[in-house]
């Protein structure tokens, strides 16, 4: 008989389409001969990384979105050897890269307090991506909707405030809403729901989450706990080894801080957004939680909510981000890594870049969006930045693949007064080929971009729903 097999998400689920994009598929009885494609097109293994292309249980599997797919919304489509087979309707969508695009993801709702109640007023928002395009967007529209998308169910709709352009624009947007009935309800955001933007797809503009939406309570608790501080290994700013240690300081006035949620991201240039690549669902709360990061390099963030023994959520993510450098990392070709520090007036930036496949290149810029220094050499000739900082601020370091590469990355801020000769520069610069490569004028995603803190997580648990049942005291007369 044909072994159980099932689809129920693919992260990233977009990509710009002019672009290779690794992709992780989640379900149940995936195997390393399972074939996976996007509407009959083959996606392949990702040979250049050390991912595998099955866990041991069978639940997730990494895979190649080629690039030069045409724009559009596509089923994924899972086959065993043994016939089995899954598909996954509207798992991935292509974006056309030549235009500027909206879109929203299912977690990119969110609900202000949580749980939401009957009769008690709720901020319902959405956070908003822009990416691609040369000009401002304003007057972008958003339509949230319960249970259906259909007139009789808006609850009611808004503007977002004006997006710069560029990648990693987000802006969220929200309404005033007061449930008026408890139960499980879908709730539905919708960009643009007239089609007055022209997008590179129009298959990314809707989010949807399953809601719970309590009862009124008299419960006295009703304070969502806060969180005080939240770091990775002490405050560090990068690290060579996969092991952290995530800190944080959370109170609650009522029924204390009792679990907390852990989501950690880490960016995608061709999916433009900071990819999930680990969540813990609700755990017990513990100041300190020990965690492998995922196997990509570059900057990591992690981001915590909390949640007390009445269910009450934090209001808000506390975010905090490491850069991640590998003795070995891989960069596909058009697609970049991104690093960051904080440095200091007086400091002098470090960058080397080893290429032991393929031609990667280096670049800094600053807060401004300014490219700082830059170091194009081709083929696996060695990439050397060699920067005095002059200003205090956040420095974006990015390894952009000129081609599928591998390298090693040596990062470091330093106070040693080393000097680059003009000489070095000179020769540094005339490696660049002007007709083979284009030296970028803007960064692959603002220095301030970073992962929303208000996004819609699952509710948290309580002493009732910890075990599924209400245990009461049994009494006697």
């Amino acid at each position: 008989a044909p072994s159980t097999l099932q689809i129920v998400q693919v992260e990233p689920s977009q990509g710009v389409n002019n672009l290779a994009n690794e992709v992780t598929i989640y379900g149940t009885g995936l195997r390393a001969d399972t074939q996976l494609s996007l509407s009959g097109i083959a996606l392949s293994s990702i040979a250049l990384t050390d991912y595998a292309l099955t866990d041991a249980q069978g639940t997730q599997a990494t895979a190649l979105v080629p690039a030069n797919l045409p724009a559009g919304v596509y089923t994924v489509i899972a086959t065993n050897p043994d016939g089995a087979t899954a598909t996954l309707a509207e798992g991935y969508t292509a974006i056309d890269a030549s235009r500027v695009d909206l879109s929203v993801s299912d977690s990119d709702l969110w609900f202000d307090p949580l749980p939401v109640r009957q009769a008690a007023q709720t901020d319902l928002g959405i956070t908003v991506h822009r990416s691609g395009g040369t000009a401002p967007l304003t007057g972008v529209r958003v339509a949230f909707y319960q249970d259906e998308i259909v007139p009789a169910n808006l609850l009611g709709t808004q503007d977002v405030p004006p997006m710069a352009d560029g990648n990693g624009v987000v802006e969220a947007v929200q309404i005033s809403w007061t449930p008026t009935e408890s139960g499980t309800h879908v709730i539905y955001g919708v960009v643009d729901p007239d089609t007055v933007i022209q997008e590179g797809s129009e298959g990314n503009n809707v989010a949807r989450w399953t809601l719970e939406i309590q009862p009124p309570t008299t419960a006295e608790d009703t304070i969502p706990p806060a969180i005080a501080a939240f770091t990775v290994n002490n405050g560090a700013q990068s690290t060579t080894q996969p092991e952290v240690t995530l800190t944080s300081a959370a109170s609650d006035e009522g029924s204390g801080v009792a679990s907390m949620y852990i989501i950690e991201r880490v960016y995608n240039n061709a999916a433009r957004y900071w990819v999930a690549m680990q969540q813990t669902g609700w755990i017990d709360y513990s100041p300190t939680y020990a965690m492998t990061m995922s196997a990509s390099g570059g900057l990591h963030y992690f981001q915590i909510w909390v949640a007390d023994g009445a269910g009450n959520i934090s209001r808000s993510s506390a975010n905090t981000a490491l850069n991640y450098i590998r003795p070995e990392d891989t960069v596909r070709a058009g697609q970049i890594r991104i690093y960051r520090l904080a440095l200091a007036a007086g400091d002098r930036l470090i960058a080397n870049v080893t290429p032991t496949r393929g031609d990667p290149d280096l670049f800094v810029w600053g807060e401004n969006g300014a490219l700082l220094d830059y170091s194009m050499e081709f083929d696996l000739e060695p990439e050397t930045i060699n920067l005095e900082i002059t200003q205090a601020g956040i420095y974006q370091i990015e390894v952009y693949g000129y081609l599928d590469s591998a390298y090693a990355m040596d990062l470091a801020p330093s106070q040693q007064q080393a000097v680059q000769t003009a000489d070095a520069v000179a020769s540094l610069r005339s490696a660049d080929s002007p007709n083979s490569k284009s030296v970028p004028t803007t960064p692959s995603v603002a220095l301030n971009s970073a992962p929303p803190g208000q996004q819609a997580i699952p509710a948290a648990p309580t002493p009732a729903s910890a075990s599924g049942s209400l245990y009461l005291p049994l009494v006697r007369r």
